[in-house]
């Protein structure tokens, strides 16, 4: 007997418990069917949504008054004793059809700007080839496109720059161009010779004569 006793009471928790997530989600669904149009410039108020009265209604949150698509279904009896339940889920689903969310598709913010981005090459090389009056893009940008973009960027500039200096900054080595400059030059020459011309040794210069 007691085992049955608590049988009966988790059972009647249970149902306690589900018939107050309905009313909750009821209570949801009135809330989200009254709230103003997003952009539609009304004055009305925005109605707060209980979503968190209930473990239910936390959990569809996002499914109810996200940015997805919602579908519910309204089961209905044919027979004449249950037209009260039936009036009941018509009702329900009636207001429910009053919610209208905005679906809209869950992006990283790059892949978001990537897109952004591939849009905008797109449009512009329509316009190109609208007038142009070509059928295929020109050669330059099929080639440009497999390239990096160093063209008008920072580290080129930076690099030309660096290189530039490099040029016009005076050498420390001497000369080792011949020529027929001046005595600078010629002692340039000369001195650049002699240290690349290697110092025989004593015992070679003895051995030799």
């Amino acid at each position: 007997a007691s085992s049955g006793c608590a049988a009966g009471a988790a059972r009647f928790q249970e149902a306690t418990a589900i018939n107050q997530s309905l009313f909750v989600l009821r209570k949801v669904i009135a809330a989200l069917s009254k709230q103003p149009e997003k952009g539609g410039g009304s004055a009305i108020a925005a109605q707060h949504v209980p979503y968190r009265e209930s473990k239910l209604t936390s959990l569809l949150q996002h499914a109810i008054g996200g940015n997805g698509y919602l579908l519910m279904l309204a089961c209905l009896s044919p027979a004449d004793r249950h037209w009260e339940e039936n009036l009941s889920t018509l009702q329900y689903a009636s207001q429910a059809s009053n919610i209208k969310n905005t679906p809209s598709i869950n992006l990283d913010p790059k892949d978001r700007l990537i897109q952004k981005l591939q849009g905008q090459l797109s449009a512009a090389y329509a316009y190109i080839l609208r007038v142009t009056g070509l059928s295929e893009l020109p050669d330059e940008l099929l080639r440009m496109q497999g390239q990096p973009a160093q063209s008008g960027g920072g580290a080129g500039r930076r690099r030309s720059a660096r290189e530039a200096r490099r040029a016009s900054r005076p050498s420390s080595t001497p000369r080792r161009v011949g020529g027929g400059g001046g005595g600078g030059a010629g002692r340039g020459e000369g001195s650049s010779a002699a240290a690349l011309t290697p110092r025989r040794r004593p015992y070679e210069s003895e051995e030799e004569h």
